[in-house]
């Protein structure tokens, strides 16, 4: 049987990278650089990068573009992976899943020599069976296993896209709430169930789906 794991919120915190390139690149193009709390509390209630800003005048929209842009070519370069933290409880997690499932991890990190790196550093390699790379991660899933194989595999994910292509899937998403997004963000997009506490995930890691 397989489990699918996103990355980035499930198993990685990533708060700190996010908003060390927020302070660089706000400082760079004559921002304003929010507080760490107000720049976590917005990207956990769902607020674009672009909107984080809130209302800034007309005169500094070509500022926030040039922002937007330079951070998407930045958000995987070393210097600002290395911020990266493991949840705590990830280890544990994926130990018991492992037990009773082959895992699959699932990522929309565009630069896969990077990742592999870091997985090893993380020592998280070792726990999958299979890593789905790239922006296309639905189709992917879908031409890399069978009907049979998707069909109530559970995809633990902090990413609402993932749990809508999952529910698409036929898959069984459990949507944790610890990560980039908050409880209160994705049930406002629908999402009834919500993990709030990692530990949970070991709980039900035996369950049949």
């Amino acid at each position: 049987m397989l489990a699918f794991f996103d990355l980035d919120g499930t198993l990685v915190d990533m708060t700190e990278r996010w908003y060390q390139l927020h302070v660089t690149l706000s400082r760079k193009h004559e921002l304003p650089v929010l507080e760490k709390d107000e720049y976590i509390s917005n990207k956990r209630d769902g607020v674009s990068e672009r909107n984080i800003f809130g209302c800034i005048p007309q005169s500094q929209t070509a500022a926030v573009e040039a922002y937007c842009a330079e951070r998407l070519v930045l958000i995987e370069e070393e210097k600002y992976l290395k911020y990266d933290q493991l949840i705590p409880e990830a280890p544990a997690i994926l130990n018991a899943w492992k037990n009773h499932y082959d895992l699959v991890l699932v990522t929309k990190r565009q630069h896969p020599d990077a990742l592999k790196r870091q997985l090893h550093s993380l020592k998280l390699s070792e726990f999958f069976i299979k890593v789905i790379v790239g922006t296309s991660k639905a189709m992917e899933i879908k031409n890399s296993f069978s009907k049979t194989e998707l069909y109530r595999a559970p995809f633990i994910t902090d990413a609402l896209e993932d749990y809508q292509f999952a529910q698409m899937l036929e898959m069984y998403p459990i949507v944790v709430g610890y990560g980039t997004r908050s409880p209160a963000y994705f049930k406002k997009n629908g999402v009834e169930s919500v993990v709030d506490n990692p530990s949970y995930l070991i709980e039900i890691s035996n369950k049949d789906f």
